[in-house]
């Protein structure tokens, strides 16, 4: 009949239409909460981005510091229409006050002047929006963080480390800027840790004669 010979041609052309196109990649692929573990080789490597109370007198937001064993998750959510630009809040599931507070920086006062010159603090704070762009590595599953927000001379730099710095009550590794070169960080799951390379013992024998 008609009808069925219709069927059968609209059939075919489903069958011979061409796949939809792919959807095009996240311009922000690190959404959701991550880890920050320092992926550079210096001695601080595998230690994890993390924060402290209270741990200068300069202010009283909480720092962002390095430990060993000290696990902290950080909510990484996409700047609309910027590419690769996030910005970073806490997570920590154990401190759910701090859940509005995002990552990022305070300067070094003296005497209430702003001091350009001295690495400046990283911190949580509500009350302003930090805006990270996040660079990975070629050939590597590491990436560079750099800030966006801010003023000279401090926009645009890196996120480092700092283990000399002034007015801390503990001795601590402090998350700063532009400091120690652009160093790189894993940015893993919440489940994840970097693996640790593999040891290896190695006899070396002199010959004689």
């Amino acid at each position: 009949p008609p009808e069925l010979a219709n069927v059968k041609e609209e059939i075919e052309e489903i069958r011979n239409e061409p796949p939809p196109p792919p959807p095009p990649p996240s311009i922000h692929p690190l959404e959701g909460e991550r880890r920050l573990f320092l992926a550079d080789g210096c001695r601080y490597r595998f230690q994890e981005l993390t924060f402290a109370r209270n741990f200068s007198g300069q202010h009283n937001y909480p720092g962002a510091v390095l430990r060993e064993s000290d696990p902290c998750l950080w909510n990484f959510v996409g700047v609309p229409e910027k590419e690769d630009v996030y910005r970073i809040f806490c997570a920590d599931p154990n401190f759910s006050d701090l859940h509005q507070a995002n990552l990022t920086y305070t300067r070094v006062l003296d005497d209430e002047v702003p001091q350009d010159d001295q690495a400046p603090y990283l911190t949580l704070r509500e009350d302003d929006y930090c805006e990270w762009q996040i660079r990975k590595l070629s050939n590597k599953d590491q990436y560079e963080l750099y800030c966006l927000s801010g003023s000279a001379p401090f926009e645009g730099e890196s996120l480092g480390w700092i283990d000399e710095q002034e007015d801390l009550k503990d001795e601590l590794i402090t998350a700063t800027l532009g400091e120690n070169g652009n160093p790189s960080w894993w940015i893993l799951p919440e489940n994840q840790t970097p693996t640790l390379p593999r040891r290896a013992s190695h006899l070396i024998v002199m010959n004689r004669g």
